[in-house]
């Protein structure tokens, strides 16, 4: 794949879970690739619901056992003290530290898209306005529709052009769809032999 210079990526939570979690299938996969464009001095944002979005993923799966993290992480979580909420609070500041100085990850944001604009007789902020207008066109679940819109909307301020993912099974259906909004979308898979191994 060509690296493209001042081009920005942003990234679902997918991503994130898979480069944080070890016992997820593409992890490796996943850190290969965002360590990557990191060393080349790319810019990775996220919105800030898929901060919102990671830190509710990681106290789900590591309240109830079902990820492993990679290390020093499971050490640091081991040995602190109090209860479960404050170890899990401690445990995503510092997965988020780590993210944004091992990747140089960004927080970006725009007070522009909560101002109120009309859809279905109502006024909603035009983050959920530009959702219920894709909606017909993106045929994707919600929570990942709002990743969609996110990078839509903030395509044009911090020139975002592509957004990376792991989850195949529901980007690989809106391919099409993303073009016709100036996005591309990067499919982190395990390759088969007709692709590359990381689908664009």
């Amino acid at each position: 794949m060509e690296w493209v210079a001042h081009t920005m990526y942003y990234l679902d939570t997918s991503v994130l879970v898979s480069y944080i979690f070890v016992t997820e299938r593409r992890h490796a996969l996943a850190r290969q690739f965002l360590e990557d464009l990191a060393n080349k001095g790319l810019k990775l944002y996220i919105s800030p619901y898929t901060l919102v979005e990671l830190y509710n993923s990681v106290c789900r799966n590591i309240a109830g056992g079902n990820l492993k993290l990679a290390d020093p992480f499971n050490e640091i979580l081991n040995r602190a003290g109090g209860s479960l909420n404050a170890k899990l609070e401690l445990l995503v500041s510092m997965i988020v530290t780590m993210l944004v100085e091992m990747l140089g990850l960004e927080v970006v944001d725009d007070h522009e898209i909560y101002k109120p604009a009309k859809t279905l007789g109502f006024e909603l902020p035009l983050l959920y306005c530009k959702c219920i207008e894709l909606s017909h066109r993106v045929k994707i679940r919600i929570k990942d529709l709002l990743h969609i819109v996110y990078a839509h909307l903030l395509h044009e301020k911090y020139n975002i052009r592509y957004i990376v993912t792991c989850d195949s099974k529901d980007y690989s259906k809106t391919k099409e769809q993303l073009r016709h909004l100036g996005l591309e979308v990067i499919i982190i898979e395990e390759p088969t032999s007709s692709q590359t191994q990381y689908n664009l």
